[in-house]
């Protein structure tokens, strides 16, 4: 059962506060969710578990070639291009995203350097995507001393959107707009064990979830 999945010891996927019930995780992932999870709700004419199945397959052949070109990296080469380019970008294209480089956005008379939004709309949802080295978690320099995370949260925050994502390749979170600053409300997908395991079950629910 996806509660045990969710639960136990490893999982590739794992809630931290209230950001959704695992009984919803759960009926998302048997299909007893209704509502946003019919195929022609994801843009498809034939089977939802057949298009699933092919995005998983895709997954792991782009990782498997970031990967590769990630080893060829002299050492302190930055990594934050190729994790873009050759691994977020293309795997979140999957799950139904375009991302639009942004650079820099402005919420509440300040400037964020939140790297890109969901779409070309200027309302899409923040998504940030920093270096494979770099740990969501902690501060970084070239974040103005804020972790990845700690920046989204701020700026998710400060502005109108009520989602994003944050991701360094390795690991993908999904934080949604909170008042209580000092919990913290996520869904963290591990990204490595996701594509180097056999985990489609897992990625069937990522896919049910963020698509």
């Amino acid at each position: 059962m996806l509660r045990g999945t969710l639960e136990r010891k490893g999982s590739r996927i794992r809630l931290e506060g209230g950001l959704f019930g695992q009984d919803f995780l759960e009926r998302l992932l048997k299909g007893e969710v209704a509502l946003g999870q019919a195929a022609r709700d994801f843009g498809l004419r034939g089977s939802l578990q057949e298009a699933i199945a092919q995005a998983y397959e895709d997954a792991r052949a782009y990782w498997a070639l970031f990967r590769r070109r990630l080893e060829r990296l002299a050492p302190g080469e930055p990594d934050t291009g190729l994790t873009r380019e050759r691994w977020v970008i293309p795997f979140l294209s999957l799950l139904g995203y375009g991302l639009a480089y942004q650079g820099w956005v402005e919420a509440a008379g300040r400037k964020w350097p939140i790297s890109h939004r969901a779409d070309p709309d200027p309302q899409a949802p923040p998504v940030l995507v920093v270096g494979y080295g770099t740990d969501l978690s902690r501060a970084d320099r070239a974040l103005g001393n804020r972790s990845p995370h700690g920046l989204l949260q701020d700026y998710l925050n400060a502005s109108e959107h009520l989602w994003g994502l944050v991701t360094n390749g390795r690991s993908l979170r999904l934080l949604r707009q909170t008042p209580f600053l000092r919990r913290q409300a996520y869904l963290e997908v591990d990204l490595e064990g996701l594509m180097e395991g056999d985990a489609q079950a897992e990625f069937a629910l990522l896919f049910r979830l963020l698509h």
